[in-house]
This record gives structure tokens, sequence and C-alpha cells, in this order.
């Protein structure tokens, strides 16, 4: 199924606030319909393929064999193959829009590359932890950066090196990603950095209130923290308390962080000396909640949803399609969602992103594509 729409007829976009409008949707496309309400997905411009990248993670029974469902727009849906079974507790993700990778609670680690077919495979050292992820991979520095969970213990980052087989321990925190140059690493801290993984703060998913009613203790802050490598110097971002996402554009020079209780900023980093923050923006109040915040290719802008929450705060009832500019002098309304639920944004090229529907047709999702002009 196909359709198209011309927004500008419909009155799909238009500006929030800001400087005069530059960037309107002119056509809406579905690309994919009756597609699972539980499929996610990444998008790799080199072969037009939609996969199900399922960010959260995925437990899968000893007996059970694993595989990812790939949706190419043009043909139909198709499987990747599956990672070697048996598996224990296994999660998996798609990393830098190349890399598809699975860990097992027995200690193995699994890189398969999308673009050659090529597989790489390792044991951490810390086999049946309760949970094992793989955060990011260093293209450049043959690099992968997991962490391992125990419960009753702090989360532990570590820096696997493909090329020598060494592991090197980074820190106490929860993920981990490189900037594009693969010169700094983003990850986030507790304030107490020996808080045991189960009684820590989960940011964005319970309110302080919430936590210390529950727990009888004083939450815990948690901080982005920026550096360069084990034993190198680090800067601590303490003006963004309980963020609960990071992301770097795509030349490494800013950082985006999302908080849900405190707001979603833009940080400049300086990195040729010494580390330092060089500016700050504040660029959204967070009036409704944000989430799937992606740059634009050019790192000029930031494109994400806008979800609308029931009295509760708890469920979402509708979402937005906004886009503002880096430094906040331009919001500009993409797609009115209404009651539907946007999620996955995705930026093909710089006129183009891609997005899931929820709430079009009860019980599926689509892949909707909208084409951008920029004057």
């Amino acid at each position: 199924m196909v359709l198209s729409v011309l927004c500008i007829i419909t009155g799909c976009s238009g500006t929030v606030s800001g400087q005069q409008e530059s960037i309107k949707v002119i056509a809406e496309e579905v690309l994919l319909d009756d597609l699972p309400i539980t499929t996610r997905y990444f998008y790799r411009s080199d072969t037009n393929i939609l996969l199900d990248a399922r960010w959260a993670t995925r437990w899968v029974q000893e007996d059970q064999k694993n595989a990812v469902v790939a949706g190419y727009i043009d043909k139909g849906l198709k499987k990747l193959p599956d990672f070697p079974g048996p598996i224990q507790k296994f999660s998996e993700k798609i990393l830098r829009s190349r890399y598809h990778v699975a860990a097992s609670q027995d200690g193995r680690v699994f890189i398969r590359d999308l673009q050659t077919g090529g597989m790489n495979t390792f044991r951490v050292k810390e086999t049946n932890a309760d949970e094992i992820a793989i955060w990011d991979i260093n293209e450049q520095k043959g690099l992968v950066g997991y962490s391992t969970r125990f419960l009753g213990e702090a989360d532990k980052l570590y820096l696997y090196n493909t090329k020598t087989g060494e592991t090197q321990y980074l820190t106490n925190g929860l993920g981990m990603s490189w900037d594009h140059s693969g010169s700094l690493i983003e990850y986030k801290q507790i304030s107490d950095g020996n808080i045991p993984s189960g009684e820590r703060l989960d940011a964005g998913k319970i309110s302080i209130a919430e936590y210390e009613q529950l727990t009888g203790k004083k939450a815990p802050e948690t901080y982005w923290v920026i550096t360069k490598g084990p034993g190198s110097e680090k800067l601590v971002l303490t003006d963004f308390p309980r963020a609960s996402y990071a992301l770097w554009s795509p030349k490494g020079d800013y950082l985006y962080i999302s908080s849900r209780y405190h707001g979603d900023y833009v940080v400049e980093i300086e990195h040729k000396d010494t580390l330092r923050v060089a500016n700050t923006y504040k660029i959204l109040d967070n009036e409704m909640e944000v989430d799937y915040a992606v740059w634009s290719p050019d790192g000029q802008y930031l494109v994400y949803s806008m979800f609308k929450l029931d009295p509760t705060g708890h469920t979402y009832i509708g979402s937005d399609i906004d886009l503002i500019r880096f430094d906040g002098s331009e919001h500009i309304r993409l797609h009115e969602g209404g009651s539907l639920l946007y999620e996955d944004p995705v930026w093909l090229e710089p006129n183009t992103l891609i997005f899931s529907r929820l709430g079009y047709k009860a019980g599926s999702k689509e892949i909707v594509k909208l084409t951008l002009t920029l004057n």
C-alpha cells in the first residue's frame, strides 16, 4: 500500500516558535504497513534496508535461536541469519547502521558486519552476568564498548580491543558511545559509583519522589561524563542531572542531552587541548515528553517526537513531529500527529525522514517517509 499526501494542503507543518520557517513537509508516503507493533528499525542508506533494531534487551530461552526481521522497502520482509545457538539470555542491537551485535549471558559476543557479511566473535571475562550489553563500536581503533551487570553490584563498563584481544576496565557507569571521530566517549555515571544496579534511579522512568518513597533513600544523582579513554581526563556535566539520553552530533562537536525533568540541551564540547564546555543551549523546556531525537546529516537540526501524556503522566495518547535548530533559534512543527504515535525517526538524506507510526490501524505499525523542502 502506498499513500501520498501533500501536507502543505492539509496543513501538517508549521512554525512553532523562533525564526521564519525554512523547512516544510511537502509529501508523505507509506513505505511499509501492517507490521507488528513491536517492530523497531534502523536504516542503512547503502542497501535501503530497514532493520528491526530491538533497542530494548530481548531475552531468549536457552533452546531457542535468535532472528531479526529486516524489511526491504521494495522486497517485502526477509530474515537476517541466526547467530550461533543455543543461547542463554540473549540481547541484540544494531550499531552505527552497520553492525548487528549480540551478547549471551554465558559471555559470548557476536559482531556481524552487515556490509561485508563477516563475523567477529569473542568472549568477555565476566561470564554468567545478569546482563551483558554491547553499547558501541569504535571502527577507527577496533574497540568494542560493553557493560556487565550483576545483581547487587554497580554496572561496569569495559573496552575490548578486537585487534589484540585485550580488555580494559573503563568505569562504573551506564551505557556509552563514541563521537563520530572515535576520539571522545560519553557515558552516564551515578554520583555514588558503587550503588547496586537494582537500587539505582532509572532516569526518565521513575520520579525522584517515587524512588525515595519506594526505597526510603535519597535519590542519587546521575551525570553524563566525557573522556578520551581509561585513565584520561574526565569532563563531568553536572549541570544536567538525571538526564536520560545523550547523542553526539555528526561531527562530534555537540552533545544533545535530554532530561524529562530538566529540559533538553545542546552542549558544545571543545577538546583540542583540554576537555571543556564551550557553549550550552537550552532548546526545550519539556512541557510534553520528548523522545527519539536524531541529528540531521549536517548537524544543524534535531528532529524528534513530542509525546502527549494522559493525566497520569505515564501513558502516551498522541505525538507530533518537531524539528529544532541546534541552538534553539528555530522550532518547526513538521507533522501534527493527533492521536497517532510517531517514533524512531531516521534521516535518509538532507530532505527525507522516516518514522514509524502507530494507531493508523489497530494492532499494526507503518513506516512513513516525509519529504522536506529546504528554503
